[in-house]
């Protein structure tokens, strides 16, 4: 009867820890493919939960060498894993690179994480002006995400299927005469291995493509962009894209945001290399927006234009300072954005308990501009470092 009652125990926790897995999956991977979805999450579970430990408790009082036994096996579980699982599960959970190819090494380089051919030319064409204005190279990167099913080792078999996204990229870079660099990336999480791919291979310049949605309501634009921009390994350049056409005129909407002036240095790089490749003059306008002031009060709009020069140092740069009267600053960005091809916002400066990875109107721009954006993020070497390490203490 005790050994009967300590398998129930046994079981009810083993049960109980699933319906707290599930509530916890539902949370951190609402993007996970599932098969099967459990309804009425997470009340029905939550009303399992309590059940299963009424019985637990129950099962106490009718055999208490029951719980003796349960908890002298659990604890021999967990000391056998902690001498032998954990070291060995942290082995088979790192990435494997299945394919690395470099023409010539550059000391700057563009990070593109690339998951299909269509999007992989169209972020490696933004990349290459970047790449060419710094004579760095292109970095392409295909990771493969491997199922708990497998081991990454087992992923292997997954390699033709990012051959051909990878010559994508490579056919861009012939065009603008940019070397690439090609890796094939096996790992459980992706967001994890783009980040560790930055940092061993010392990426300057990290683009990622954003859709303009979310499958959750919690995630602003998805866990991989989530995850990399709240501390981006590198400078970050997050794009929506929605025309095909090279820009004649890009956007840039500044104020005294820490990643003003790499939203001008993005947009002019983009703008001068377009013109070495062909195109004609390229306009880059600094929007200011001046909240509160009429059109009429002219010495306030110049005090205010003579501001942002001197904030950001940005005197003799090539391009057009434009202040504006405005009443609501999202509302009036996208109001002048209509005679423009091309938005670079960026992030704003974030605040305590600021819920947006890019400020809340940066985010905003973004989803309801009918032009391209580009949002843009300058990495923080500390708060980069200490997230770092926290997660290794985590570990």
């Amino acid at each position: 009867e005790d050994v009967a009652s300590s398998a129930s125990i046994t079981f009810l926790i083993l049960f109980l820890l699933v319906n707290f897995a599930l509530i916890r999956m539902r949370k951190t991977r609402p993007d996970m493919e599932r098969p099967f979805r459990a309804p009425w999450v997470p009340w029905l579970q939550y009303l399992t939960i309590a059940i299963q430990i009424g019985l637990a408790v129950h099962l106490a009082t009718l055999s208490p060498i029951a719980w003796v036994v349960t908890i002298v096996w659990l604890g021999l579980g967990v000391l056998v894993y902690k001498m032998y699982g954990a070291t060995h599960e942290a082995a088979k959970e790192q990435d494997t690179i299945l394919l690395e190819e470099t023409v010539a090494a550059r000391e700057y380089s563009v990070l593109l994480p690339v998951a299909s051919e269509s999007a992989a030319r169209r972020l490696a064409q933004l990349g290459a002006l970047f790449a060419q204005a710094n004579h760095g190279e292109l970095f392409a990167l295909n990771v493969v995400r491997v199922p708990h099913q497998l081991g990454v080792i087992d992923g292997r078999a997954f390699l033709r299927q990012g051959r051909p996204i990878l010559e994508e990229v490579i056919s861009v870079g012939r065009e603008f005469d940019v070397p690439v660099r090609t890796m094939i990336r096996l790992g459980r999480d992706i967001g994890d291995s783009i980040i560790s791919a930055a940092q061993e291979r010392n990426a300057n310049l990290l683009l990622l493509g954003w859709p303009g949605y979310t499958h959750s309501r919690k995630q602003a634009f998805g866990t991989i962009i989530d995850l990399i921009s709240k501390n981006p390994p590198c400078d970050l350049a997050v794009t929506r894209f929605r025309r095909a056409l090279q820009p004649k005129r890009i956007l840039v909407p500044v104020s005294g945001g820490p990643n003003a002036r790499m939203a001008l240095e993005i947009a002019i790089t983009q703008a001068e290399s377009l013109e070495r490749n062909g195109s004609d003059g390229v306009e880059v306008v600094a929007l200011n927006l001046a909240l509160g002031v009429s059109q009429e009060d002219t010495a306030a709009l110049k005090k205010q234009r003579q501001e942002i020069i001197e904030h950001l140092d940005i005197a003799g740069w090539p391009i057009k300072i434009r202040v504006e009267p405005a009443q609501d600053v999202v509302k009036d960005i996208l109001r002048v954005a209509a005679d423009f091809d091309q938005i670079v916002i960026g992030a704003s400066e974030e605040r305590l308990l600021e819920q947006s990875l890019f400020g809340s109107i940066p985010q905003r721009v973004a989803e309801e501009a009918t032009t391209t954006v580009i949002m843009v993020k300058r990495h923080d070497m500390v708060k980069f470092g200490l997230r770092r390490w926290l997660m290794g203490r985590k570990k």
